[in-house]
């Protein structure tokens, strides 16, 4: 599958990737949108303390869901459109225990301490995929042409892409 890393601070290449494993707990989604945010920006200019290079960029999600392990609920259907928690969560730490997940000292977020979601296809934990039910959304995903959408914890917001 293709994928897009950041090599080094400045430095991008379309690369290809082996397909991810899946868990029998995780979900394989392909990645239909993806928004590139202030992040994913100050990864490529080298000034993200918290990024180790290479990196494959993107934690703000529009997919659909393509496969699922055995043990994931039945409610997470191949074809639903659906957008991903970009963070892993220790659920001890003060940051977790006050609602603060994204400051988790623990965290590994998609893109930032761990390769992001700027391929094809991802991999992830059933806990960490949110539905998207709603009819404009799943219609604008569906016909959505590139990144014009963006995700982030269920909260949808669009890119204009100028196309001429």
């Amino acid at each position: 599958m293709k994928a897009v890393r950041i090599t080094n601070p400045g430095e991008v290449e379309v690369c290809t990737l082996q397909e991810p494993p899946m868990g029998a707990e995780e979900l394989r989604v392909r990645v239909k949108a993806l928004g590139l945010c202030g992040t994913d920006l100050a990864t490529y200019r080298g000034v993200n303390p918290l990024v180790g290079y290479p990196r494959i960029p993107g934690h703000e999600i529009a997919a659909e869901i393509v496969d699922r392990g055995a043990d994931v609920p039945k409610e997470f259907e191949i074809g639903s459109p659906v957008t991903v928690t970009p963070y892993t969560t220790c659920g001890i730490c003060s940051s977790c225990l006050a609602g603060r997940v994204n400051c988790c000292k623990n965290n590994q977020t998609l893109g930032v301490q761990r390769d992001g979601a700027a391929t094809e296809l991802l991999a992830v934990h059933h806990s960490k995929v949110i539905m998207c039910r709603s009819g404009r959304f799943t219609r604008y995903i569906q016909r959505s042409r590139g990144a014009r959408v963006l995700c982030r914890e269920s909260r949808v917001h669009r890119i204009h892409k100028k196309t001429r």
